[in-house]
């Protein structure tokens, strides 16, 4: 039995690098979590300076939000929250979102949401 891999060629690289919701539990509910595209990843990281460079504190200060609005999602994938919710979201119990914010790094990784 050969350990044959496969080459990487332009369809594989556009057909089977696209965004898929996975889904995971959340203190008993079932959430939709979607990975960023490249667009979207790039937006929040040009989000991220001031017109001279400088980075934000307003962005920083809303990182963990866009962080919810970025990833979860409907069973569809569609977006559960929006920038129009931003401040209905920094309201929220800190203590009690976290297990999302967890949730999001265990299915994407630890770097996700830290440009």
């Amino acid at each position: 039995m050969s350990d044959k891999k496969r080459s990487l060629t332009r369809e594989i690289f556009l057909n089977e690098l696209v965004v898929k919701p996975v889904s995971v539990e959340v203190n008993g509910t079932l959430i939709n979590i979607r990975p960023v595209s490249e667009v979207q990843r790039s937006k929040r990281a040009s989000q991220m300076f001031d017109k001279k460079g400088e980075i934000d504190t307003s962005y920083l200060e809303k990182r963990r939000v866009f962080m919810l609005i970025d990833h979860l999602c409907d069973e569809d994938g569609m977006p559960l929250f929006s920038e129009r919710d931003v401040k209905k979201l920094q309201e929220l119990d800190s203590h009690q979102i976290d297990p999302y914010f967890l949730a999001i790094e265990k299915a994407l990784g630890p770097e996700e949401g830290n440009e």
